[in-house]
């Protein structure tokens, strides 16, 4: 649903506009029927689409409307490819302060040279009604923070703190220079997929819509930006920019903390029925704790909280700042996270220890019972020999002593001789004996 005002695309259960801060809570229910039935018509033909701006810049493509502009997919008429070509709103092109803002975005950007801004080609200033001013910039393909954030309602911490590191180098990018952002939210931060025609292992982030950024001139030029005047959406809004005081690179570090917040708790820190509701909570209310269910380290925690304190001298001092104070509170939940697994290693090694003893204790125990079952008589067994050893022995001669050889001699002569009867036999034994011959006369 699109905002009854200012047509700015309203968040999903938002209680105001991002975009001019107007109430939506009071819509009835008539008006949100009306707009969803508006939502499902089809767009209206655009007219600049199929135009050329200065013969270089050919419109293709709406992409989407911002605070300040369009935006569209244009194709370079000279060299072919496509870049991203924002158009400052109609209704804005007789405001010379929105003009000026609009240049300055063209001149703050283009200044940055680094991998998570996007990169300013050209712009293009106003000169009537066919000549708007435009900013030519490079085409991501991505998908905003925004998006993640109300499709998965809350980001899981790692990847959480990973994006936001490299937010804080495009905007530490812009520190460095001197340029104040003043706007960032998760809807100028585009989140690009691993791509491996791009050499992109791993998602990675660019930072978009320095539109109202303040441009500190080294020469000692001026602001373009009245004290007094409030840029930037209200949730992200530091207090001193509630107050419409002049702000430094501290004001951003509020803003990274107050979205760091919410792509962890899945809302901002302050929420509040209207716009003067939040705008009081930032400057007097101190930011809600992370509930214990988020599981957020106290160190990530304390990092954020002290990114929200509601004085600039409390903070973080610009976002590389920031960006290193998460790096430390990574590597000490690291060291925890180690802590805790070498805790539970040892205590899991205690138990295996402790189990293998009494294992070896039941097993010495088996074993002297089994040596005992073995050496041990049974009842019955106990039973038996006792009642053997209670029954009287039997009556037994002594046994004679054992003969020597003299006594052995004794006793044979002491025995009387047996005579052995003899049977006379009634014939004779024949012999073969030959009957002697006669005795051999000498020869005569």
């Amino acid at each position: 649903m699109n905002c009854p005002q200012c047509q700015q695309v309203l968040r999903e259960n938002a209680r105001f506009c991002d975009g001019c801060g107007l109430s939506v809570g009071t819509l009835n229910a008539a008006t949100e029927r009306a707009q969803e039935l508006f939502e499902t018509l089809p767009p209206p033909d655009d007219p600049l689409i199929g135009h050329t701006l200065d013969a270089k810049y050919q419109l293709i493509e709406r992409l989407g409307k911002g605070g300040m502009g369009v935006v569209y997919r244009a194709r370079r008429v000279l060299i072919g490819d496509e870049v991203a070509l924002k158009i400052l709103r109609g209704e804005l092109v007789a405001e010379d302060e929105a003009v000026g803002r609009f240049r300055r975005e063209a001149r703050a950007a283009a200044m940055l040279r680094h991998p998570n801004v996007v990169l300013i080609y050209d712009y293009g200033e106003a000169r009537g009604d066919d000549a708007p001013a435009y900013i030519v910039m490079e085409l991501v393909k991505g998908e905003s923070l925004r998006d993640i954030i109300e499709g998965e309602d809350k980001i899981e911490i790692a990847r959480a703190v990973s994006l936001m590191r490299e937010i804080c180098a495009g905007v530490g990018a812009a520190h460095r220079r001197g340029i104040v952002h003043r706007d960032i939210k998760p809807d100028n931060i585009i989140v690009l997929p691993p791509d491996e025609d791009e050499d992109r292992e791993r998602e990675s982030v660019k930072v978009v819509d320095f539109g109202i950024a303040k441009l500190r001139d080294p020469s000692g030029g001026g602001t373009l930006t009245q004290k007094g005047f409030q840029p930037g959406t209200v949730y992200y809004m530091s207090p001193e920019q509630c107050r419409g005081d002049d702000l430094d690179v501290r004001s951003d570090v509020y803003s990274l903390g107050a979205m760091f917040y919410e792509m962890l708790a899945g809302a901002p820190p302050f929420m509040a029925e209207t716009r003067t509701g939040v705008i009081s909570k930032h400057l007097f209310d101190p930011p809600r704790a992370f509930a214990e269910d988020l599981r957020v380290p106290p160190a990530l925690e304390k990092v954020i909280m002290r990114a929200l304190a509601k004085t600039p001298e409390a903070r973080q001092v610009d976002a590389t700042s920031l960006a290193r104070e998460l790096l430390e509170a990574e590597r000490q939940e690291r060291e925890r996270h180690e802590a805790e697994r070498q805790r539970e290693e040892a205590k899991t090694l205690r138990l295996e220890k402790s189990a293998e003893e009494e294992r070896l204790k039941q097993a010495a125990e088996e074993e002297r019972r089994l040596r005992e079952a073995r050496t041990v008589p049974s009842d019955d067994t106990a039973k038996r020999r006792q009642e053997r050893a209670d029954a009287p022995l039997p009556r037994t001669e002594p046994a004679p002593p054992p003969k020597t050889d003299s006594s052995r001699a004794k006793a044979t002569e002491e025995q009387p001789t047996q005579q052995v009867p003899t049977q006379k036999l009634d014939f004779q034994i024949p012999t073969n004996k030959a009957p002697s011959p006669d005795p051999i006369s000498p020869v005569m």
